[in-house]
Parts: structure tokens; sequence; C-alpha cells
């Protein structure tokens, strides 16, 4: 979904350059009617401000609706926080479930182009569930290269899932993983992947625990098997 992409960069600097606009605008009228104390030229300002501010409206309605081909209604807005909520509520019930130390749901999606005019293939993580305690990374784990996690991506791409008991297993393997989990204090991790209804993986599930010593892996393969279904179930209902 490319031009998905490169429409929602278009329309956020247009959004931004309308915007910058207003800003300058009001703050030099603001500025001219400081210097004016005609209570005729103040309500003439006044009414530019209002056309300024009512165009303004109607061309960022404008940018959205040419990216995303209509206006949401309240319904699908609805819908779709209703969906984020329910994947946010199964991050949750695993995390009690298996007493981990982290829960998240990494998406695909793709990033900007190299010169050979192909996609970069990227990740960002999109919900999260802690434990107390834990420090969230959500925030941090946006718009990673897929390559970033060679060996965790390669066998969730040839087997739909990952399960790394120990990180010391993985050291010689994938030395970048290894050094990435553990300058994060995680010595257990487990994922599996998610797929749309046409069976291509659109992300995954993972499950971290900063303590081994936690894990119970019957808990854990049996909370990704059912939510994997669930959250593929939603997604497809968003998208």
């Amino acid at each position: 979904m490319e031009w998905i992409e490169v429409a929602k960069t278009i329309a956020e600097l247009g959004i931004m350059i309308v915007c910058s606009a207003l800003v300058v605008t009001i703050f030099w009228l603001n500025y001219k009617r400081g210097n004016n104390k005609d209570d005729k030229k103040d309500d003439e300002i006044d009414d530019i401000m209002n056309k300024i501010q009512e165009q303004n409206d109607m061309l960022v309605n404008q940018i959205i609706k040419g990216v995303t081909g209509h206006t949401l209604s309240s319904e699908e807005n609805t819908v779709l926080t209703q969906v984020e909520l329910q994947i946010n509520d199964c991050l949750k019930r695993v995390q009690q479930k298996t007493n981990a130390s982290r829960v998240s749901l990494v998406r695909y999606h793709n990033g900007n182009k190299g010169m050979d005019g192909l996609s970069f293939l990227k990740m960002s993580m999109t919900n999260e569930c802690v434990k107390i305690g834990i420090q969230p990374i959500m925030q941090e784990f946006q718009n990673y290269f897929r390559s970033f996690l060679p060996y965790w991506i390669h066998q969730l791409d040839q087997t739909g899932k990952c399960y790394i008991d120990d990180i010391e297993d993985i050291k010689d393997i994938d030395t970048n993983s290894y050094e990435y989990l553990k300058t994060r204090g995680v010595q257990a991790k487990y994922g599996i992947s998610v797929k749309n209804k046409e069976g291509y993986p659109i992300g995954f599930i993972c499950i971290e625990y900063l303590d081994k010593k936690d894990v119970d892996k019957e808990q854990v393969e049996k909370c990704l098997i059912d939510k994997q279904i669930k959250i593929g179930t939603l997604l497809d209902l968003k998208y």
C-alpha cells in the first residue's frame, strides 16, 4: 500500500503549510489591530480572520478527503477506536495470563524509497502492555527496518513463529538482535506472525521476559495462538 504512505506524507505537509500560513496571517492581523484603535477597522480585521479560518478548515478537509477517498463518519471512527481498544485488551489479557514483562503488537509498513525506487520494509510497535515497573518502549520502536532483527524476522517468515528461550542461544547467530535484547534486559522473547485474511503477514505479537524464570512456555504458546487469530481478525475489520 505504498501510495497510502505517499498520500499521508503529502497530507501532513499540506496541513502543516496551511496551518503555518494561518498562524503567520493571524499574527500579522493581530499586530495591525494592536496598532489600530479604529473600531471599524477591528471589525474588518475580524471578518478577514474569520474568512481565513473558514478557508483553512475547508482546505484541510479537502486534503484529508483526497488521501482517504472520503471523510470518516462518526460511526467509522467509532469502529476504528473500538478495534484498537480490543487489541489493547487482548494484549492485556496475554500479559496477565503469562506474567510477561511486555506484550506488544508490531505492524509492518512501507517506509521511504531507495535509489532503486523500491520501498524500504519497516515495522512499528502500535500497541503495548507492560507489567508494573517495566518501562514502555512503544514510542521508541517506530519505523525500524525489518532487517534490524534479522533472525527474528526470518524465523517469523519461515515458520510463522520465533521462540527464544534464552537470548544467549542467538548470541552467535544474530549478534545485533542479541545486543539489542541484552541492552534492554530481555532474557526470553516469544513471537507469532499475524496475517490478514489473504494469508499475508502484516505484523507479529511479541512476548518478552526480563526474567526467563517467569516463563510458562505452554501458556505462552497457547496465548499466542489464540490472540494471533483474534488480532488478525480485528485488523481485517480495520483495513
